[in-house]
């Protein structure tokens, strides 16, 4: 992402009230969202309808947030095809809806590839594998525009990738535009020694960012300094954008109006100008 692309504050569609889609776009663009982040088992079955409205859509789509169905580094070859297949459908569909990037998270827990020790370990045939799958994907990807975020975990959920460091490594000793990481506030909250830092190290690669409280609740309902966020990403000049993704709550319409209020006042209080 260039430095002169305009951050977007998105929303993930689970966090919005609509019969399909393009209505809950709609609840977002009538909220003041910039942008929505589309869940992939939610594209997958009723994309077409974007597809076809491409256009006259009221908002634009960030970015869209694969799941575990999705995690490409898997033992059986079967599995792993089908999945890649639709990893390859994923990127076409983020390419016609213009989403700047594909959530990836490589592998999480319980599952694990075997320990060949010596030859590998399970860690390192997962890794060898994840750029492998990288290798298949990545010239796509760039054809199309679209990024590839790898997302670190924390411990709890995944061993592979757990840190921004280890996601660091992987863009660059991958080596490709398309490949880029993302932050989750939640997991850098459990993860990170010094979350701040983490984001000013990983300035160079970083693309996305999720919103998400301490308690895994929508922003505001926790414990996390947003502001402190919202001023370190200024501070690195990100370009890139930004999502809130959190446990929906009861109150959906009402707390997630809020939530949106409460960042909007970490921005302006950090002095951004997102």
């Amino acid at each position: 992402m260039t430095e002169e692309t305009p951050v977007l504050l998105a929303v993930q569609d689970s966090l919005l009230s609509g019969a399909d889609l393009v209505e809950k776009m709609r609840t977002a663009a009538i909220m003041g969202f910039d942008a929505v982040e589309l869940r992939s088992g939610e594209l997958l079955n009723g994309g077409r309808l974007l597809l076809r409205e491409i256009g006259r859509l009221p908002l634009a789509v960030s970015s869209i947030c694969t799941s575990p169905q999705q995690d490409p580094v898997v033992q059986e070859r079967e599995v792993r095809e089908a999945r890649l297949a639709t990893w390859r459908e994923l990127l076409h569909m983020a390419a016609e809806l213009q989403a700047r990037g594909i959530i990836m998270v490589p592998i999480r827990r319980p599952h694990r590839l075997p320990d060949l020790s010596p030859l590998y370990t399970s860690a390192e045939l997962e890794l060898a594998l994840l750029y492998r799958v990288l290798d298949g994907l990545a010239p796509e990807a760039e054809r199309l525009g679209v990024g590839l975020w790898i997302e670190p975990l924390n411990f709890y959920e995944a061993m592979l990738v757990t840190s921004i460091g280890r996601a660091v490594e992987i863009c660059q000793r991958f080596g490709s535009p398309a490949v880029r990481l993302m932050a989750d506030t939640f997991h850098m909250n459990i993860m990170e020694p010094d979350p701040l830092g983490s984001l000013r190290a990983a300035a160079p690669y970083l693309a996305h960012v999720h919103l998400s409280d301490s308690n895994r609740q929508l922003p505001g309902r926790g414990h996390i300094a947003f502001r402190d966020v919202m001023a370190t990403l200024a501070g690195i000049g990100f370009a890139g954008s930004m999502a809130i993704e959190a446990f929906p709550p009861a109150d959906l319409e009402t707390a997630t109006a809020e939530s949106l209020r409460y960042l909007r006042g970490a921005l302006a209080e950090a002095g951004g100008e997102y």
